[in-house]
C-alpha cells in the first residue's frame, strides 16, 4: 500500500497553555485538508516553532480463549497466557471468593 505524503504550510496564530494547544489559520480559504484527531507528541522550540508527530494507535495482538464476568483468558502475541480480572470494591462482593472462581472457570477446560 503506496503512503501518500500531503505537505501544507499554513499560517496563523497558535494559543499554547500548560496541557492545551490552539491555532487559528490567519487566511481561511475553504478546505484545506481533511480534519482529523490523532494522539501524537507536539514539540515547541524556542523559536516558536511547533513540530506534532503522529503516534500509531497499537492495538492488542491477544487471542481470546476465555470470558468470564470480571475478565478474559487470553493468549498473547509473544507466547504467553494472561488472565485479567477487575473487580470493583463497590460491587459489595466478596473479592478474594470472587477472584478464587472466576480463575478456575477461566482456566477449566481450556486447551493452550
Amino acid at each position: 500500500m503506496k503512503k501518500h505524503t500531503n505537505n501544507i504550510n499554513i499560517e496563523g496564530n497558535a494559543l499554547i497553555c500548560d496541557n492545551y494547544f490552539a491555532f487559528t489559520p490567519a487566511r481561511v480559504e475553504g478546505q484545506v485538508t481533511n480534519p482529523y484527531t490523532r494522539s501524537g507528541v507536539a514539540r515547541v522550540a524556542a523559536s516558536g516553532a511547533v513540530d506534532f508527530e503522529v503516534r500509531p494507535r497499537i492495538r492488542t495482538k491477544s487471542t481470546l480463549l476465555k470470558k468470564v464476568a470480571h475478565g478474559r483468558l487470553s493468549a498473547t502475541h509473544d507466547g504467553a497466557i494472561q488472565l485479567t480480572l477487575k473487580v470493583f470494591k463497590a460491587e459489595g462482593v466478596n473479592i478474594i471468593k470472587v477472584l478464587r472462581d472466576e480463575v478456575w472457570d477461566a482456566t477449566w477446560g481450556v486447551e493452550v
